[in-house]
């Protein structure tokens, strides 16, 4: 894109919250086991960001133009940890946050990757990308 001469904004969006949100379907996945699963320490933060934000931010964008060959990061107000989004996922979908597991991430990448090469991915909570 660069490279090519066009006018350009690029928009990075943090995790996209919103209805039919494929991200959110895996999250709740997570979140609705009889104990929660969190991959890794849970302790990453970052700023998920509703669908209908990034629809506004697209528009704005492109009503004002603001394409100067910028990449700019974007995310909703609440900077939270994964660990905690789970919970919270988990407390709007059932009413309490239960218990939670961490599962080390190196633990989780062969099965995954064994799921997926055996076509399951659509019903595995999260891939080996994740």
């Amino acid at each position: 894109m660069r490279a090519s001469g066009i006018p350009f904004l690029i928009i990075r969006p943090t995790i996209i919250l919103g209805p039919g949100a494929p991200i959110l379907g895996s999250l709740e996945k997570l979140a609705l086991l009889p104990v929660t699963v969190v991959p890794g320490s849970g302790r990453v933060r970052f700023q998920p960001i509703h669908v209908d934000d990034v629809v506004r931010c697209l528009m704005a964008a492109a009503r004002d133009r603001l394409f100067a060959g910028e990449t700019v990061a974007i995310g909703g107000p609440d900077v939270v940890s994964f660990r905690d989004l789970l919970g919270e996922i988990r407390r709007t979908r059932k009413g309490a946050t239960g218990g939670a597991v961490h599962v080390p991430l190196p633990a989780l990448q062969t099965p995954l990757r064994m799921a997926e090469a055996a076509g399951l991915t659509k019903v595995l909570p999260i891939t080996a990308g994740h």
